[in-house]
């Protein structure tokens, strides 16, 4: 309803030395005396990033690393060859032998909503007065959906608030006041964050692999996503570790307080007592869910892997596409009998 912003020696003489840099004293809106009032609010809002990083296409991409190479030792062994430059620079050119990844564009919308809604009544009589609200707030990311998995690991936020004021008389010289207060969040996202998913797009090599496989006739009875990779299998895959799996937070705040003010006029003019009674309950619980299957030998053409469910294309055959066939096939939120599920408590 109001706050006021007391610094210096105001500060201190209230709060004493937690007041030292300045207090921001804050009035919640309290009932009043009168028929009950309703108050509501719906709005919707569109956010799109103000600035983006332009990154290089995939020939430029790879004349700089050639030249990069170059330029510390000249007789060094180009990473990319003439002839895949010129290749991946065509528009028909086949994108398993010869990738171009978009990463950025793979993985990210332009834009993302955000919805809130509120409710507040407030009113009262003479002996009490009420004030209670409750607000409801979702938030969204620019994360894309895959369509193939069985989760939503976009980036949703869903806050819910509640508080309640009120005020009773319990004599004309002694007032009681109960302050109730919940916030209650629900997220949703990457395993690892929203920032560790653009790090990979900035860092990850655009050209050495496809982000995934599709299905040929060779294939028809595998279920999961058969995601690319290249030599060893441990290059950065944006589009593997965004789909792999999600995590779920919830967190409860609830504070309830009880404050008595006694009138003392009748000892002496302006002199009243105030105590208060705060209590804080705070729990949050993480669950981490990751659908990749138990690691097993997994056989591809050419070459073995512990890396279920990556192909990736070894040096000496490159640029042949290859595929992976893990023999655990199922993946999936409820269908992954390998999937693992962690909860901590605190």
């Amino acid at each position: 309803e109001s706050f006021s912003i007391m610094k210096d020696a105001t500060a201190t003489a209230l709060y004493g030395a937690r007041g030292a840099n300045g207090v921001i004293y804050v009035t919640t809106k309290r009932g009043q005396e009168g028929p009950a009032k309703i108050f509501a609010r719906v709005e919707t809002s569109i956010s799109s990033p103000t600035s983006t990083v332009e990154l290089a296409d995939p020939v430029t991409y790879m004349k700089s690393y050639n030249e990069a190479i170059s330029t510390r030792d000249p007789l060094g062994e180009l990473m990319y060859s003439y002839d895949k430059i010129e290749q991946t620079g065509k528009p028909g050119a086949n994108r398993l032998i010869y990738p171009a990844n978009d990463w950025y564009d793979m993985l990210f919308k332009n834009f993302s909503t955000a919805y809130r809604a509120n409710v507040s009544a407030r009113g009262g009589g003479k002996v009490a007065t009420y004030y209670v609200t409750g607000g409801f707030t979702e938030d969204t990311g620019i994360l894309k959906v895959d369509k193939r998995n069985s989760f939503n690991n976009n980036i949703d936020q869903k806050t819910y608030t509640l508080r309640s004021n009120v005020d009773i008389n319990i004599t004309p010289t002694t007032k009681l006041a109960v302050r109730l207060t919940g916030n209650f969040t629900d997220y949703t996202g990457p395993l690892n964050g929203g920032d560790a998913v653009y790090k990979q797009v900035v860092h990850s090599d655009p050209v050495l692999f496809p982000a995934y496989y599709p299905a040929d006739d060779d294939h028809v009875g595998i279920q999961h996503i058969m995601f690319g990779n290249y030599d060893d299998g441990s290059y950065s895959n944006p589009y593997a570790d965004l789909v792999r799996g999600y995590k779920d937070t919830q967190r409860s705040q609830m504070i309830a307080a009880v404050e008595l003010n006694q009138d003392l006029d009748f000892i002496t003019k302006g002199l009243h007592f105030m105590t208060l009674f705060n209590l804080t309950r705070l729990s949050s619980i993480i669950r981490l869910t990751d659908t990749t299957p138990t690691p097993e030998s997994t056989t591809c053409r050419g070459s073995m892997t512990t890396v279920p469910t990556t192909c990736h294309i070894p040096r000496a055959t490159r640029p042949s596409p290859t595929r992976c066939i893990p023999r655990a096939a199922s993946t999936g939120r409820a269908s992954s009998g390998a999937a693992m599920s962690q909860a901590f408590w605190y």
